[in-house]
């Protein structure tokens, strides 16, 4: 685990525990290209390799800090813009062309990486402590558009376990619902049973009711602080996977993927199977519909009472979690005196 858990890091700006987050979309690192993004505290250089695999690295060079998102890729190695220092997917620098060998100790850090659904998920950590989730084998998987969410992801993760939330925001008179079990440092589950109430009072409530999309019945899986997993058996049968990445203003974007059951050729071929998840989508699209709309003006401050106590427990678990990592300082190798720059002499005179 990268660092110590603190009890001051939930929903806090600047500060974000360790796990996977769905960083940027396949399609955004085209082969022998690299990009540059500020996310979760780092200047990330995001580079795809001729060989087709995507790399991440902190984008700072460690020589004298140049961004190697302004450089460009050399087989599988970025190249920095700077001085044409080469670093290879573990961060380790391959080579230096005024040097018979690189610097000793010459490296940034290079994150884990998977690639999946479309999405580049890096690792936030040293090694991963937890396998990046899955969606069931044999399904038809597409994504949502991305999003951008006016919230922490601690803060959006939990309504799934919030039951009071279900029928106040939603409508949804909670029939059953288990308690969280928490299955080890990073995971968390729970299991929801309900129906819609018969008193609408918001138009996504009167619309799932007229619809028919009256009862609910589903398991809910959070991975690390950020990303869950639902599985619906009512009001229809399908999987997602929303996974947050926090930004620096307080807000998240929200990467959103879909595994449908498969349909018969001729419902695909017609475009019968493409209208029908459409339309699943924008119906749970209209589920969430509210929640964007409090928590736009919502400042986080529990004041927890025994009804909340599902919320105290999410609360308590991603307290536990460890920090992910902190840049480091780019001095190169700074206790060798024989790699350390000489002092500029004081003018005479």
């Amino acid at each position: 685990m990268s660092a110590a858990s603190s009890p001051q890091h939930f929903n806090a700006r600047g500060v974000w525990t360790e796990g996977w987050y769905a960083l940027v979309r396949s399609e955004e690192v085209r082969r022998g290209h690299v990009i540059q993004r500020d996310r979760l505290g780092f200047r990330l250089a995001i580079f795809r390799g001729q060989d087709g695999e995507v790399r991440v690295l902190d984008g700072r060079c460690p020589h004298m800090g140049a961004s190697l998102g302004e450089g460009c890729v050399l087989e599988n190695a970025v190249r920095c813009p700077f001085h044409h220092w080469t670093f290879a997917g573990d961060g380790s620098c391959a080579s230096v062309p005024y040097r018979e060998r690189p610097p000793e100790g010459a490296r940034t850090r290079g994150f884990v990486v998977e690639e999946r659904y479309g999405l580049v998920f890096v690792y936030f950590g040293d090694e991963p402590s937890f396998a990046l989730p899955e969606l069931p084998a044999g399904r038809s998987v597409s994504r949502f558009r991305k999003g951008l969410v006016p919230s922490h992801p601690h803060v959006m993760v939990p309504t799934a376990v919030d039951r009071w939330h279900w029928q106040c925001v939603h409508g949804i008179e909670v029939e059953d619902m288990s308690e969280p079990v928490i299955v080890g440092p990073f995971e968390i589950r729970n299991q929801l049973r309900g129906a819609l109430t018969r008193s609408p009072t918001t138009w996504p409530q009167r619309i799932l009711r007229v619809l028919g999309h009256r009862d609910f019945d589903w398991t809910w899986t959070a991975y690390g602080s950020n990303m869950f997993v639902a599985s619906l058996r009512r009001p229809f049968v399908m999987d997602f996977l929303i996974a947050y990445l926090p930004l620096e203003e307080a807000a998240s974007e929200a990467e959103t993927v879909f595994a449908f059951p498969k349909r018969s050729l001729l419902a695909r071929w017609s475009g019968v199977a493409w209208v029908g998840d459409l339309w699943r989508k924008l119906l749970l699209g209209l589920l969430f519909y509210d929640d964007i709309k409090i928590v736009r003006s919502m400042r986080f401050w529990p004041r927890l009472t025994k009804e909340d106590s599902m919320v105290g427990r999410w609360i308590a678990h991603v307290r536990r979690m460890p920090v992910g990592p902190q840049p480091a300082s780019h001095a190169l190798d700074e206790g060798r005196a024989s790699e350390a720059p000489a002092a500029p002499s004081s003018p005479s005179g």
